[in-house]
């Protein structure tokens, strides 16, 4: 598939107003290593002046704190039969008040990201395997444990392999697609190399005038002083060894 997002019929419907992206860093094993960002060109900016806040509907947004409680959360887990480690994403120790951005994000690759306006074109081929639920109640957010592979990726300009949460409101035929999307991704046309990164992606309208991946174009806003998104995550699982993961959390 390519590095632009999917276009397809939303599967999990969900309405977000104000969330939060929380990487739950779990106790690792003593042979789980710890992945630092000593690899990344990274910079601490002060997190006020984020692109983020370009954005006409956040320039006088004041960031909001994790919560004091989350409701509950309905668990849904069946238990590997395979040893499982947690993985590491690159961090580095930015000073309070500034958030860690790779200086890749300043640079915007349109071969990566989808046309905008009326003639909006797509790859045709995107492959799946997926589990997905239509929400007929009122949903919070939603939690995924994903294990970390580094597929090989043959076109290294035009595909991506990917695995993610995909949150989505709304409906692409009606023009009023919203998307949240959190997971890993080997896209070395967006970050040039074929290692598994952190990623965050989000539309507010199908894809066609908004959204953007990570840090690079205003609507998402960090909070954390250390997770680096875009940053690569070790180590990775093997075919009949040991299976490392990450958990993610999207909440409202």
């Amino acid at each position: 598939m390519s590095c632009s997002p999917a276009v397809r019929k939303p599967v999990l419907r969900i309405c977000l107003m104000l969330l939060s992206l929380m990487l739950l860093q779990i106790t690792s094993v003593a042979n789980a290593a710890s992945n630092q960002a000593s690899e990344e060109d990274v910079e601490c900016v002060d997190r006020y002046k984020q692109k983020a806040f370009q954005h006409p509907l956040l320039k006088n947004h004041k960031i909001q704190e994790m919560p004091s409680e989350i409701p509950n959360v309905i668990e849904m887990q069946k238990k590997s039969s395979w040893q499982t480690l947690e993985a590491r994403v690159s961090t580095v120790q930015c000073p309070v008040g500034k958030v860690p951005i790779r200086r890749h994000e300043a640079i915007v690759d349109d071969r990566i990201y989808p046309k905008t306006g009326g003639n909006m074109t797509f790859t045709p081929k995107h492959e799946y395997a997926e589990a997905y639920t239509n929400a007929g109640h009122k949903l919070y957010g939603t939690k995924a444990t994903i294990n970390v592979w580094d597929p090989m990726v043959e076109d290294r300009e035009n595909e991506a392999s990917i695995s993610q949460i995909w949150l989505t409101s709304g409906d692409f035929e009606t023009n009023d697609l919203n998307t949240i999307e959190v997971g890993w991704q080997v896209c070395p046309g967006l970050y040039n190399d074929s290692k598994p990164r952190l990623f965050v992606y989000w539309t507010g309208d199908g894809y066609k005038t908004s959204g953007g991946y990570n840090l690079q174009k205003p609507g998402f806003i960090q909070t954390s002083n250390n997770i680096v998104l875009g940053g690569a995550i070790s180590p990775i699982s093997s075919f009949g060894g040991t299976q490392y993961e990450i958990t993610i959390l999207v909440w409202k």
